[in-house]
This record gives structure tokens, C-alpha cells and sequence, in this order.
């Protein structure tokens, strides 16, 4: 036993609060580090899909113009039916 400010403590019983708090501290520490690197993959995975997203967009904008110019060639190269 250990007196400690006039209060007797098992040194044993000391360790092991000691042990828990580290055990706890480390959770804590690996939650954090857990949470942070699915919000970074998540991250990731939304930045992908955006730029996905955008390079289906351009591709779809030159595609319709490349329609419509052919469009335009076609309705000016054929011959009126009046």
C-alpha cells in the first residue's frame, strides 16, 4: 500500500488505472484516425465521381455540337421541296 495525501492506494490498483486510461487514450487516438482516413477516402471516392461526372458533361457538349453541325451541314447542302 502507498499513502498518497493521507490516502492509502494499492500500487496495483494504481497500474491498472494507469493501463485502462492508456488503453482508453489509444481508442480514442485510433477512432480519430479511423473516422479521419474514411472521411479522406470518402473524399477521394467524391472527387473522382465529380471529375467523372464533369468529364461525361464535356463529352456529351462536344458530341452535341458536332451533331448539330452536322445537322446544319445536312439542312444546307439538300435542296428545298417547295
Amino acid at each position: 500500500l502507498l499513502e498518497l495525501g493521507g490516502i492509502y492506494m494499492n500500487i496495483r490498483a494504481l497500474m491498472a488505472y494507469d493501463l485502462l486510461t492508456i488503453i482508453i487514450d489509444i481508442q480514442r487516438n485510433l477512432n480519430y484516425l479511423w473516422s479521419n482516413s474514411i472521411k479522406n477516402q470518402t473524399n477521394r471516392l467524391l472527387r473522382a465521381q465529380l471529375e467523372k461526372q464533369e468529364m461525361e458533361i464535356a463529352f456529351a457538349k462536344k458530341l452535341t455540337e458536332i451533331r448539330n453541325r452536322e445537322v446544319e451541314k445536312d439542312s444546307g447542302t439538300k435542296p428545298s421541296k417547295n
